[in-house]
């Protein structure tokens, strides 16, 4: 697995810097300079402004690698929209849409869309493609802040592997009408991967309750000298989740913990759990 990173700074303006490791490497607009970093024009608040940036990501390996991109971090929240297709990532404040970021693949003649976290270029030995960068601010609300978006470029096999993880889900009877917060999971990564790259905002129990950002905690939870990631999960939403599938009193059920890593590569896990109506 290969890496290359665009980070974003924004006070309104912004300041960009990439590093590049492995197989392909970043070019900019003129195809021939390594790109290593980019000072972004200032933006305005109040004012509409859309700022593109051109450049290329070569193979420079000795064999063919398929590229993906996502966003990896950010200190603000961000969402995909799915309308009209996944094509960008907008970020909304006070219910207005104040930024727009997206990667696009420029043709000859067209201009295709390179969806988020969706889709891969396969590059070829020696080939090199052209992108565009391109960040929208739509000046409202008028809110000045710095925001830190971590936009991750890797290439690897296609589609990308799947990471078996360790999960503990507790409790192992979950008594639906007794009082809690939340259901709390560990998660223990294959060997050779590192606990502390899994991206908390990616984690999803049955692809359909997000795990909390806060609390979490990596430790030992198992005492097999491996490490693991606490997560949380809201308990009434799991509950409402078990209503919809008709769960029975003393259903065994299993459930699925799913995320990403900061690169990408995705790994999923599950654990089996009992289901009691009454008391415990």
């Amino acid at each position: 697995m290969v890496f290359a990173t665009l980070f974003l700074t924004k006070n309104v303006n912004a300041n960009s810097t990439i590093t590049v490791l492995g197989e392909f490497e970043v070019y900019d607009s003129d195809g021939v300079t390594l790109l290593s970093s980019y000072d972004f024009p200032f933006f305005n608040g109040g004012l509409s402004e859309t700022f593109y940036k051109y450049f290329f990501i070569n193979n420079t390996g000795s064999s063919p690698v398929c590229v993906y991109w996502n966003i990896s971090s950010s200190s603000i929240f961000w969402e995909v929209m799915a309308t009209p297709c996944p094509d960008r990532y907008d970020h909304y404040e006070e219910g207005a849409l104040k930024y727009s970021f997206g990667i696009y693949r420029v043709f000859t003649s067209s201009v295709d869309y390179w969806c988020p976290s969706i889709e891969a270029i396969f590059l070829d030995v020696e080939e090199v493609v052209k992108l565009r960068f391109e960040l929208y601010y739509t000046g409202e609300p008028i809110t000045a802040e710095t925001f830190i978006l971590t936009t991750s470029f890797y290439s690897g096999q296609y589609p990308p592997p799947m990471i078996e993880a360790t999960v503990n889900i507790d409790p192992d009877v979950l008594v639906l009408n007794s009082e809690g917060k939340w259901i709390t999971a560990y998660l223990e990564l294959a060997k050779g991967f590192t606990i502390q790259d899994i991206d908390v905002n990616t984690i999803l129990l049955d692809d359909v309750i997000p795990a909390e950002s806060h609390p979490t905690e990596i430790g030992d939870y198992d005492d097999d000298g491996n490490l693991d990631m606490m997560v949380k999960f809201d308990r009434n939403a799991l509950i409402e989740y078990f209503q919809i599938l008709d769960v029975r009193d003393g259903d065994l059920i299993e459930l699925v913990v799913s995320g990403k890593l900061i690169s990408g590569t995705s790994f999923l896990g599950t654990d089996t759990i009992k289901i009691i109506f009454g008391s415990s």
